[in-house]
């Protein structure tokens, strides 16, 4: 194995290095043996020195090409990376394909960059990784610290920094719809707690025949036997919404809390490190390591929590009305899926709670505060909008809200409790299925005329663009979401026991119908994404301003006192 990988991996660094040298300029060469040097001092002082970049990237390339025949070594019944890859695959164990794919994937990255480091940046691999994370927001800035910005990088004299900038503050209409939004959220997160159904489970009485009879019992809109999923999934819509809504309010620029939140994350990577490294000795010798794996994994957590936080007070694109306005869509869609859901006919006994019912008016709320804000918000791309209506654009919304019908007629839920031959087919709208294929068209439909806006086909532009890419990204949310949901629900409440329980499974119209939607999304998210919050740039300082009429006062003055001589 190793003789096959030598001769794989090898050519790339002869041939690169004999490139390297022979690309020299000749009349370095020529100056080197006029000053009286050896061909040996020629070769090593001058031509390898000169190769090197040539050189580097060769050993780069035969460091990877050996990599990539570790598959192969571990079939020729070599050790190693390979080795655990190759058993994973063939035991189907995904724990061991994780981690050993995972330590492959850093191996490569690493041995990549030791091999190949920034040209005289005098930085050791952790300081270009230490230097990278902390300009991991600000990509100019990390440019200019290392002295490669574009005017540099020419020669020219280094640029006067731009203006100070910040972002068009919020108008009255704009806050009190981001307002609307945050009351509107809290309610609807306030309506999952509160009864959703009383007897029997309107979702989870399709997984098990358990909840088809639940007489004097109520369940809210988190309990598996009431709102399941679709009251866990608006509570996480309506907590996006709420961090949407909420990150305009708050004030545009908090860089001391960023600087302190950088500095803990860094403090927590390396304390992970070093837990990292422990387990693996005490891997080695033996010893229990459970306790500082439980460390390690709750450090983990915490720095996973504290990039999140980061990266909220740095501010997300979409954190605003957009944001805002698409995930209270989804939340608004969440709750009409679950009054248009249809019980088994086994459990028709059944009746609907306030919780829904308040859940539904907050999220109405919410969408309503969204648009207001959407509408109100002073937003503009970042880059040329097209001039022309783009018809493929139509037909893709089309095709997918098409995809999203034949989803909605096919099967939602198999009922296998008579056998596997024996099986009972429901399908989204039939009149005995679950009847969520309604609500799911209903809002593909109201993103295909979104999208028609987004496409240009009305005419449509700048602007406009971002309010119709908004909506209907958040209406294919919503056809998305509801599918989601009802899996999720059937996947937490079902019972797999064949002989005294439903044996229910979901059917493909689920995942057409999912399919559809996402179509939906993408096509409005492509709309968007190229949007951000105008800015207005500060003016020249005062100081600066006094400096200049200072000088024009002198010149004018010089000016003056000329002509005054030359008529005298």
């Amino acid at each position: 194995a190793t003789m096959v990988t030598m001769v794989f991996a090898l050519p790339p660094l002869v041939r690169l290095t004999n490139l390297g040298i022979r690309q020299v300029p000749e009349d370095v060469v020529e100056a080197a043996r006029s000053y009286g040097s050896t061909e040996r001092r020629v070769l090593t002082d001058v031509q390898l020195p000169l190769a090197r970049p040539a050189i580097m990237t060769g050993l780069n390339q035969t460091l990877l090409l050996a990599i990539s025949m570790l598959g192969i070594a571990a079939l020729m019944g070599a050790d190693g990376l390979g080795k655990l890859i190759f058993r994973a695959i063939n035991n189907l164990d995904t724990g061991l394909a994780f981690s050993s794919g995972l330590a492959f994937f850093l191996v490569a990255v690493v041995l990549d960059r030791i091999s190949q480091p920034e040209a005289d940046d005098g930085l050791s691999l952790f300081g270009r990784i230490g230097q990278a994370w902390r300009f991991r927001a600000e990509p100019q800035a990390l440019l200019d610290a290392q002295g490669v910005s574009p005017a540099t990088e020419a020669g020219a004299a280094t640029p006067e920094p731009e203006p100070a900038e910040r972002p068009v503050p919020l108008g009255a209409t704009e806050r009190t719809g981001l307002l609307a939004v945050l009351v509107g959220s809290v309610v609807a997160i306030v309506g999952t707690i509160l009864p959703w159904v009383s007897d029997a489970g309107v979702i989870s009485a399709w997984g098990r025949a358990a909840d088809e009879s639940l007489a004097g019992q109520t369940f809210s809109g988190l309990e598996g036997s009431g709102g399941n999923f679709f009251g866990i999934l608006i509570v996480v819509m309506s907590v996006i919404a709420i961090l949407s809504a909420l990150r305009p309010l708050l004030p545009s620029s908090m860089g001391r809390l960023s600087l302190s939140l950088n500095r803990a994350q860094g403090a927590l990577l390396a304390l992970l490190s070093g837990l990292i490294v422990l387990i693996f000795v005490l891997n080695i010798a033996g010893v229990d390591f459970q306790a500082v794996e439980s460390f390690a994994l709750a450090v983990f957590v915490a720095m996973v929590g504290l990039i999140a936080v980061d990266a909220f007070v740095r501010g997300m694109p979409r954190l605003g009305p957009d944001g805002a306005l698409m995930a209270s869509i989804g939340a608004l869609a969440l709750s009409v899926g679950f009054l248009f859901a249809q019980a088994p006919a086994q459990a028709d006994q059944f009746s609907t709670g306030i919780g829904i019912w308040v859940a539904l008016a907050g999220a109405a709320v919410a969408v309503g505060g969204g648009l207001a804000a959407l509408f109100n918000a002073p937003y503009q791309s970042q880059r040329p909008l097209p001039t022309s209506a783009s018809y493929g654009t139509a037909f893709g919304a089309a095709f997918g809200l098409l995809i999203v019908f034949g989803g909605a007629v096919a099967a939602w839920v198999v009922d296998e409790r008579e056998g596997f031959r024996n099986r009972v087919f429901f399908g989204g709208i039939a009149d005995d299925g679950p009847g969520l294929g309604w609500p799911t068209l209903l809002f593909a439909a109201l993103a295909l005329v979104g999208a028609l806006f987004v496409s240009g086909v009305f005419g449509l532009q700048g602007q406009r663009r971002w309010h119709w890419g908004t909506i209907t990204t958040g209406l294919g949310m919503g056809a998305v979401l509801i599918p989601a949901a009802f899996t999720l629900s059937i996947s937490r409440t079902g019972d797999t026991d064949y002989f005294n329980d439903r044996n229910a499974l979901t059917g493909a119209g689920i995942l057409l119908a999912m399919a559809g939607a996402f179509v939906l999304v993408a096509i409005g998210r492509s709309a968007i994404k190229e949007f951000r919050r105008r800015k207005i740039y500060a003016d020249a300082t005062s100081a600066r301003v006094a400096a200049l009429a200072d000088d024009g006062d002198d010149f004018i003055g010089d000016a003056e006192a000329v002509l005054e001589g030359s008529r005298s």
